[in-house]
C-alpha cells in the first residue's frame, strides 16, 4: 500500500526463506567438517616409506659425509655457534634418510621419528637434541658429528 509521502512499505519476503538459508549454512557447514575429518592425517597412519637406500647410496653417503665435514670444521673455525653448528648436523641427518629411504624425516617430530623404522636416525636425534636445545655447556661438536654421521654410514 502507498502512504501519504507516495512512499511503497517493503514486501515481506516468505518464511521459507529463512529455513533455505538455514539450511544451506548447515550443508556448508557439513561440507566442511567432512573435508577436514576425511583429509587430516592421523598419527597412527604412518606409513613407512622405502626403507631400501638409493640407487646413489655411494655418492649420496659420501656428499652428506663432506657437508657434515664442512659443518664441524666451520664451528671449529668460529664462523658458526656450537649450536647452529649441533642444529645443522640434525638437519643433514634428516635431509639424508629423506633423499636415501624417501621419508620426509626433515618436518617428523622425534617421537615421529622413533615410531618409524627409520635405521638410526632416532638414536641420533636423541643425542643431537643436547646440543640443539639443551642449556650451555654444549656438547662437543665431534661426538655430535660422530652422531650424525652413523645416520650415514
Amino acid at each position: 500500500m502507498q502512504d501519504s509521502d507516495g512512499f511503497y512499505e517493503p514486501l515481506a519476503y516468505g518464511a521459507w526463506w529463512g529455513w533455505a538459508g538455514l539450511l544451506v549454512l548447515l550443508a556448508v557447514a557439513g561440507w566442511l567438517t567432512y573435508v577436514l575429518v576425511s583429509t587430516r592425517n592421523r598419527a597412527d597412519q604412518i606409513v613407512p616409506g622405502r626403507l631400501t637406500p638409493a640407487a646413489d647410496g655411494g655418492l649420496l653417503r659420501e656428499t652428506y659425509r663432506e657437508r657434515m665435514d664442512t659443518v664441524v670444521d666451520a664451528a671449529k673455525a668460529g664462523r658458526i655457534s656450537l649450536r647452529s653448528a649441533h642444529q645443522e648436523l640434525s638437519l643433514l641427518a634428516r635431509k639424508y634418510v629423506r633423499d636415501a629411504y624417501g621419508v620426509d624425516a626433515p618436518r617428523m617430530t622425534l617421537d615421529e621419528v622413533a615410531r618409524h623404522p627409520l635405521p638410526g636416525l632416532a638414536a641420533a636425534l636423541e643425542q643431537l637434541y643436547p646440543g640443539e636445545f639443551g642449556p650451555e655447556p654444549l656438547p662437543s661438536i665431534d661426538v655430535s658429528a660422530a652422531a650424525a654421521k652413523s645416520v650415514v654410514a
